[in-house]
């Protein structure tokens, strides 16, 4: 709940869009933008799971409406239409994933918070596509991408559908990176082993 508390103070009201929006902050280890996808993702995660609670448990809290009220205005993730040059989710408000990018913080709506729905016939083709072009613009910067990525990126492949992708992100991640002792290399940065 004190997370949640700490986002309610930074929350924008922005009058023009009738939106609530994040002030710029940092996406791990590329920028700082308006409305980081990372901390969207991870505020409507939080807010979602105390409305849920307050409503399942039946609490008394002052703040339910606010919350609520937050949930329902929370600014969408900032993205670039499939097609564009830099597809999809963006690191945040007008900064684009434009270059080689280890983290998969930018895409935390599709893993590991599963915000977007792929598991039945109802998905919505949109939002697949979407993820699709996300995942694939991410992977396809090469530049930058380590071995712990690939578990992420075969995780999301699972959520989507794509076996062959995910098995195939595990199979590069145990080829090309992976020691016979378990450890890999994290970049220049030694062994290490807790990642993956």
């Amino acid at each position: 709940m004190e997370q949640v508390n700490f986002y309610q103070h930074l929350q924008v009201n922005n009058a023009t869009d009738g939106r609530i929006h994040l002030p710029p902050t940092f996406s791990p280890e590329y920028a700082v933008a308006p409305d980081c996808n990372y901390d969207n993702a991870l505020y409507r995660y939080a807010l979602s799971a105390l409305v849920d609670a307050i409503d399942t448990l039946g609490l008394s809290d002052p703040l339910a409406a606010q919350y609520r009220l937050s949930l329902d205005k929370l600014a969408p993730s900032p993205v670039a239409p499939v097609g564009s040059k830099y597809p999809g989710f963006q690191i945040g408000a007008g900064v684009p994933l434009s270059r080689g990018h280890r983290h998969f913080s930018h895409l935390f709506m599709i893993f590991p918070l599963k915000q977007l729905n792929f598991s039945d016939s109802r998905a919505d083709v949109g939002d697949m596509a979407l993820a699709e072009a996300s995942i694939d613009h991410w992977l396809g910067m090469t530049q930058g991408l380590t071995g712990f990525c690939r578990t992420g990126a075969s995780s999301m492949n699972v959520l989507l559908g794509r076996q062959k992708a995910a098995f195939t992100n595990l199979t590069y991640l145990l080829d090309g990176y992976i020691l016979p002792n378990t450890f890999y290399h994290e970049g220049e940065n030694g062994e290490c082993g807790e990642t993956p």
